[in-house]
């Protein structure tokens, strides 16, 4: 939660020869500045999200009124899957969209997500294994189809074929996210 009674600027006096002073002046506002936070588990549903955050901003149903509408931050905490992250952040916009209206007192509505771990699924993540594909040799593979593409400057040829070995051991040492997980 915000501390509503701390609200202030400095106003900050610089003379040469002299010290510094400076001046706190306390900022009076009607407008509330609301944190909520919301834990996420990997078991948990978009819309137990979606329940849990609606209660959360019930009690600013009421008519919008522009000198004290509240700000209100959702921040997110725990740890989520990527499609099911993807889902919550769709049902996070509906309601921002339903919650910006005259129904509501609140001017401003956003979400923190920085404290959030996302993950793809173990069953869905591919770690490659070079036994997996019909390549044999993707080293030898790629110097091959670089001597078919006939490339005449020898320095390029040399240097491809140097670079190639080692972005084919950096790709196959890394998983890749499922395309699966990228089309949810």
């Amino acid at each position: 939660m915000l501390k509503e009674d701390k609200k202030s600027i400095l106003e900050v006096i610089i003379e040469k020869g002299k010290n510094l002073h400076i001046n706190p002046i306390k900022v009076v506002s009607q407008r509330e500045m609301k944190q909520f936070e919301v834990e996420l588990s990997s078991d948990m549903s978009a819309l137990t999200v979606e329940e849990k955050i609606r209660e959360l901003v019930a009690s600013y149903r009421k008519n919008f009124d522009g000198n004290t509408a509240a700000r209100i931050k959702v921040k997110l905490q725990g740890k989520t899957s990527l499609s099911y992250w993807w889902t919550i952040e769709d049902r996070l916009v509906e309601i921002q969209k339903n919650v910006l209206t005259e129904e509501y007192n609140i001017l401003e509505f956003r979400w923190d997500e920085e404290e959030l771990k996302k993950s793809i699924p173990q069953s869905l993540a591919k770690t490659p294994q070079m036994d997996q594909y019909l390549i044999e040799d993707p080293v030898r593979d790629f110097v091959n189809y670089l001597k078919n593409l006939e490339i005449d400057d020898e320095v390029k040829f040399e240097q491809y074929a140097k670079l190639g070995p080692e972005i084919i051991k950096e790709v196959f040492s890394e998983g890749f996210i499922s395309s699966k997980e990228e089309l949810e």
